[in-house]
């Protein structure tokens, strides 16, 4: 197991050296393949590949289950302090996988069309929707936390309620046990144009290497 993991992380060292430079880049404007940040300067056939696999996700999230059911969400939840999502997140953890509020996020009609899509497109290891307040509406599977407001992405995609793709380092997700690139996509309400949630997906990184 130790060595499987040393191997993972030797695997993500390497190919950081070979196809990014740190920093950071963005593009203005709304069309996919704008208004995008990067965690991290990618070679152009990276940005091809993950530029074309946010279009999948934004088309993804203009399903009306989806967003009925975030929309739901919101209404039904509020905010929580720092402290409160802590606390939250430690019970969630203990929970089992068949855990009545498991199954709720994971069995839900917003959780088998995202399940459904996963099966179409298996370069996708998990994905789940947040509300704007920033608890997981909809799953794939069991995430290892279930509120995310005050997570350190948080804030880039939120970008003060108006929303931004961001596409984090890639990073062993504690969730799918595997090597992945997070890619954030904001979800908007189609009448108001209102921000209403984020979608959060973990694309393999075997899948981007492939395509090189």
């Amino acid at each position: 197991m130790v060595k499987s993991l040393l191997f993972k992380l030797s695997t993500v060292i390497l190919i950081s050296f070979i196809i990014f430079i740190s920093g950071c880049r963005k593009s203005p404007g709304h069309s996919p393949t704008q208004n995008q940040t990067f965690n991290q300067e990618v070679a152009p056939e990276v940005q091809k590949t993950l530029s074309h696999k946010v279009q999948m996700l934004q088309t993804l999230v203009e399903n009306k289950i989806l967003i009925e059911e975030i929309i739901n969400s919101n209404t039904s939840s509020k905010p929580y302090t720092q402290q409160e999502e802590i606390k939250c997140n430690l019970r969630w953890e203990k929970l089992e996988k068949q855990s009545p509020e498991v199954l709720a996020l994971s069995f839900s009609k917003g959780a088998l069309l995202l399940k459904e899509f996963i099966k179409e497109n298996p370069e996708f290891d998990e994905i789940y929707t947040a509300n704007k307040n920033g608890q997981i509406v909809n799953a794939t599977g069991k995430n290892y936390i279930f509120c995310i407001r005050y997570q350190p992405w948080w804030n880039e995609v939120y970008n003060n309620g108006k929303g931004k793709i961001f596409i984090g380092k890639i990073r062993f997700d504690r969730s799918v046990i595997k090597i992945t690139f997070p890619i954030y996509v904001p979800i908007y309400d189609p009448q108001t144009k209102a921000l209403i949630g984020i979608c959060n997906a973990a694309l393999s990184l075997d899948s981007v290497k492939e395509q090189l």
